[in-house]
């Protein structure tokens, strides 16, 4: 099989003679299609006055809430279909949200929700007129309810075929009918597997359009890679010609095919790669990256006896956490069941102010299955000096 800008496809097949009336003599000649330079992300993509400003702007559209801390991150992100629309999956866990769909940067363009005078609370099922932030007309934050007692997984359909200033939002509860729905996997091929797509390398579905493998790195260094859909004349994912990808962790890359070559600089590890598909042959996929790590949201304790959340990245591939402290304050710990399982999450909280640090041991692989692996994390806890 060939990689990287060369790709291995029959239809691409041109003859130096005419079919009809050709001899032993005819002459094949294989080429290959070119590198894409463009991906079509519709009709909020960036102006030109945009790019002219930052060649590098990202102007996808998000869903970005309370349930995510107002950011635009990759699992949320809506993937444009052509004729005007733009679908996303999205899981959310029950409670009460507010929330808008923009790009990273609430650009004027994009700063999308109902309208100051209409009902703000989501109605399910039925489409809702938008309005688009710009010149005189506003919008204001819409909220949406998710009653079950587990996570639900949305379809949001953005439908601007008539225009952006007003296009319509269907929001639908897919839960049930939540699937893989490609038919040829997905697989991750690079300089770290001889580009050979297998079952260690394949995607595996993670819910709500979401994709995910993982891969340990036992040196640090930069690596090459594509993502190829099937096995027999992929589609190969990479980056746009002249436009080469570079991923790094906390940023989402747009893949498209025909695709060239992509790199990400890492650190000796354990890695989630992630991307995002609603079906077969989707021009653009967008793929990202994150070490599989501790995870917190701040590393001080600024009140004693004040419970805070620990948690870990990359854990759907961890079938078990071990977790330990050791500390000058004294602190407990305790199982967060609204977690699965119970032990992903920890609350704790100390006697006394202070920072602290949550490094991740080494990953214990199971013999039994190497996908599932016991992650160890400890806590370590410096006490702060009072007057």
């Amino acid at each position: 099989m060939q990689i990287g800008n060369v790709i291995k496809v029959l239809s691409s097949v041109l003859l130096a003679s005419a079919v009809i009336g050709c001899s032993e003599d005819t002459e094949y000649v294989y080429v290959t299609p070119p590198i894409a330079d463009t991906i079509d992300l519709g009709p909020f993509k960036c102006t030109d006055e945009e790019l002219a400003e930052n060649a590098a702007k990202d102007c996808r559209l998000y869903i970005k809430g309370s349930m995510n801390s107002w950011s635009s991150r990759p699992e949320a992100q809506l993937h444009y279909q052509g004729e005007g629309e733009y679908i996303a999956l999205f899981s959310m866990q029950p409670g009460d949200y507010s929330f808008k769909i923009s790009d990273p940067n609430w650009s004027a363009e994009r700063d999308l929700a109902i309208g100051e005078d209409a009902d703000a609370e989501v109605v399910f099922d039925i489409p809702m007129e938008m309005q688009r932030k710009y010149d005189d007309f506003t919008n204001q934050n819409m909220d949406i309810t998710v009653a079950n007692d587990e996570d639900q997984v949305y379809r949001f359909t953005l439908d601007s075929s008539e225009g952006i200033n007003n296009p319509t939002l269907l929001i639908q509860n897919i839960t049930e009918t939540d699937a893989d729905n490609l038919t040829q996997p997905m697989y991750l091929v690079g300089t770290f597997n001889d580009w050979t797509a297998s079952e260690s390398s394949v995607f595996s579905y993670a819910g709500a359009g979401n994709y995910q493998v993982q891969v340990t790195f036992a040196e640090a260094g930069t690596v090459s890679f594509n993502v190829h859909q099937g096995i027999t004349e992929p589609l190969v994912y990479g980056s746009l010609d002249n436009q080469p990808i570079s991923l790094t962790e906390g940023e989402s890359s747009h893949t498209t095919y025909p695709g060239g070559k992509m790199s990400a600089q890492l650190e000796a590890g354990t890695y989630v790669f992630y991307l995002s598909a609603l079906g077969d042959g989707q021009l653009a996929v967008p793929l990202s990256i994150a070490k599989v790590k501790a995870v917190v949201g701040h590393d001080t304790i600024t009140g004693a006896n004040v419970a805070a959340n620990l948690t870990a990245d990359g854990s759907s591939f961890v079938s078990s956490y071990s977790w330990a402290t050791t500390s000058d304050a004294n602190v407990t710990l305790s199982d967060d069941n609204t977690q699965t399982p119970v032990t992903k999450r920890q609350i704790a909280s100390a006697d006394a102010l202070g920072r602290y640090t949550l490094p991740l041991l080494p990953i214990k692989v199971s013999l039994q299955n190497p996908a599932l692996a016991m992650m160890s994390m400890s806590l370590s806890w410096k006490k702060r000096k009072t007057l």
